[in-house]
């Protein structure tokens, strides 16, 4: 017997074209779903593949490095180079535009800042692939041992076998 709730709604809408338009609508649902979540998951790879991008030059990894002891200038991060502001400026456009920096304004200074939420979840990802790395490698630590233990075995039947012969 059909409970009373679903006997009513498949008597009174039990058209094909009503249970088409329901598991089209179903199916719209499912697919937006998962369409916000690839779409999230492709602008947090998108992001790090700025920041990764962005850091895969040795003078913006130093920028990254002085910014991590606090604010500075353009002119203060370009001394030490042997490059002109300009140049700095642009990698300083990179890093920007990876999220890593960002510039303000103290009084008549205009000082580059270094966002840490960025490299945390540079930081995290990375930790995420070592935990994966390291429990794989743990694994075959175990494999091995497990080798290890029954040649060990096997080499000790081997010689009470002989010492009995």
């Amino acid at each position: 017997m059909t409970p009373p709730l679903v006997g009513s709604i498949l008597s009174d809408s039990a058209s094909p074209s009503f249970l088409n338009r329901s598991v089209d609508k179903a199916t719209t649902s499912c697919h937006a779903l998962l369409n916000r979540s690839v779409e999230k998951e492709a602008t947090v790879d998108a992001s790090l593949d700025k920041a990764f991008a962005a850091l895969a030059d040795a003078t913006r990894r130093a920028l990254v490095a002085r910014l991590s002891l606090g604010d500075a200038t353009v002119g203060e991060l370009a001394a030490p180079f042997d490059v002109s502001l300009q140049a700095i400026s642009k990698h300083l456009a990179v890093l920007e535009a990876a999220g890593l920096v960002t510039k303000g304004r103290d009084g008549t200074r205009r000082l580059v800042h270094l966002e840490a939420h960025a490299l945390g979840s540079m930081t995290s990802w990375i930790e995420q692939h070592q935990r994966q790395a390291e429990e794989r490698f743990q694994r075959l630590d175990a494999v091995l041992d497990e080798l290890r233990a029954a040649d060990a075995a096997a080499t000790a039947s081997d010689d009470t076998t002989e010492s009995r012969a």
